[in-house]
């Protein structure tokens, strides 16, 4: 698991190191009016809950960051990708945790482990990457784009079943 984080990650680095500042903070009407570094942000941040809730035993997705910079600087992005690449290492895969969700007007409180959590932001990023890429491609296809970048793992076994 932690080896499909890191590849990841990596596609992702290597997609937005080909990007120019201003094509990663533009408002593209394909994303209504989001950015594809606000995607990115969003991705990174997820699995930044994740590292701390490592440390915190806690973790609620509804109160990350949101940082302003990840979103806005594709050189922070790459260091903060960089950054997780390593914490996501170190984590300790079985480690119980305590999981906090908001849900209308209440708030759930659910035991879960972090290698429960990571495969959800693993999952989560891979449908977000697919966004970009369909953004990417539609606004910025001089961009190198992995074979595989934004699809799914169950996707990927599937059409290699059917092939066979």
């Amino acid at each position: 698991m932690k080896q499909s984080c890191k590849k990841v990650l990596e596609e992702t680095a290597f997609v937005i190191q080909q990007m120019n500042g201003n094509e990663y903070v533009e408002e593209l009407k394909f994303l209504h009016r989001n950015s594809i570094g606000k995607h990115i942000r969003h991705t990174l941040e997820m699995f930044e809950s994740v590292v701390k809730a490592n440390e915190s035993f806690k973790i609620n997705y509804d109160l990350r960051k949101r940082d302003s910079h990840i979103e806005n600087s594709v050189s922070f992005a790459l260091k903060t990708i960089n950054e997780l690449i390593i914490q996501i290492e170190n984590l300790n895969l079985d480690q119980p945790i305590q999981l906090s969700q908001n849900l209308n007007t209440s708030c759930i409180k659910i035991n879960t482990q972090i290698n429960r959590e990571i495969l959800y932001c693993l999952e989560h990023s891979i449908h977000h990457l697919m966004i970009v890429r369909l953004a990417i491609e539609n606004n910025f296809p001089h961009i190198k784009i992995p074979q595989n970048f934004g699809i799914a793992y169950s996707t990927l076994q599937y059409k290699q079943g059917c092939e066979a």
